[in-house]
């Protein structure tokens, strides 16, 4: 059930079904079996990753846009572009031209000016630059329909959705709240699942014989070790990793003010070439820095599920141990 002005994220693993079910749910696929019933007066758009092969490749930008909305002006058609980062004579060039990051955006842009009130969206940041993404992401913060969002892009989803349906096995389970939210809860809970699994073991250890049978200060140790060097080679991969990130960071936000320093004198730009090379730099360390923002806290994330998992497993051994 989709409920009017919800703003979803589909997630799962790669081939669990999702862009199946995006094509069920917009019209695109009949299922085998069940209905698919869309609400009083909803009109669904499907963006698919394939969605730029549709483009007419003989048509300049402006036209492709023309052709799906013919109430607007032509001044407000160029503003809607220049939001999707087409300027000037930009708006001139045939779309055969366009590279793939610009196809996708031109792709979204039209998508924005039909009259749906509900977007379906397969993976709409592929191909897409950062500046592209933050483009995407204000237009769908602004929109006033409903969202269901297939995504691999973490940064972009966490800002966008309010709940998250994750598809798995067949079957779909729902997480209210953010993505964020729901790698959390689910960390947690795949923690939990696999500290039951090492407690039906070692309560098979202890139960087997009886009493007399259970761990031994000596045996208990060993287990102990065992546990701990089987986390002991992830913890480091990703500590490591944690480690790489703050200090990158570090370096590029340093870099950063540098730059923005610069930027405040009048002087900077007297010797374009100079400048050119300097703004080039600060543009790239803009890209970049979202990125390990990212991949930084994707490593404590993992670092703390893996501790718990460790203190869990633990805890049941020294439970048995002491039973």
């Amino acid at each position: 059930m989709v409920k009017r002005g919800e703003r979803i994220a589909l997630v799962g693993e790669n081939g669990a079904g999702k862009s199946t079910l995006c094509r069920l749910i917009s019209g695109q696929e009949a299922p085998s079996s069940g209905t698919v019933v869309p609400g009083h007066n909803v009109t669904i758009e499907f963006f698919a990753q394939e969605a730029e092969s549709k483009l007419n490749l003989e048509s300049n930008v402006l036209e492709e846009v023309e052709a799906d909305n013919r109430s607007l002006s032509q001044s407000e058609l160029r503003g809607l572009l220049g939001a999707f980062l087409f300027v000037g004579d930009d708006v001139f060039k045939k779309v055969k031209v366009l590279s793939g990051g610009e196809k996708s955006r031109l792709a979204l842009a039209k998508l924005l000016l039909r009259p749906a009130n509900f977007l379906i969206l397969d993976e709409p940041t592929n191909h897409l630059d950062m500046a592209s993404q933050d483009v995407l992401l204000d237009a769908l913060k602004h929109y006033g329909g409903t969202l269901l969002v297939v995504s691999h892009d973490r940064y972009f989803l966490d800002r966008l959705v309010e709940r998250v349906v994750e598809l798995e096995q067949g079957q779909l389970r729902d997480w209210p709240g953010t993505l964020s939210e729901f790698l959390e809860k689910k960390g947690l809970m795949q923690a939990q699942m696999e500290s039951e699994i090492t407690g039906r073991k070692l309560r098979q250890l202890t139960t087997s014989t009886g009493p007399e049978s259970r761990p031994k200060d000596k045996d208990l140790k060993r287990i102990e070790a065992e546990i701990r060097n089987r986390f002991s080679s992830e913890t480091k991969r990703w500590r490591d990793e944690l480690e790489r990130c703050e200090e990158k960071i570090g370096r590029f936000e340093a870099r950063q003010a540098a730059i923005e320093k610069l930027l405040e004198d009048q002087t900077f730009f007297s010797d374009p070439a100079k400048s050119g090379e300097v703004l080039k730099e600060y543009n790239q360390i803009r890209t970049e820095l979202p990125e390990l923002y990212q991949k930084w806290q994707e490593a404590e994330q993992e670092l703390v599920q893996l501790e718990v998992v460790k203190n869990n497993e633990l805890d049941i051994a020294r439970g048995a141990g002491i039973a």
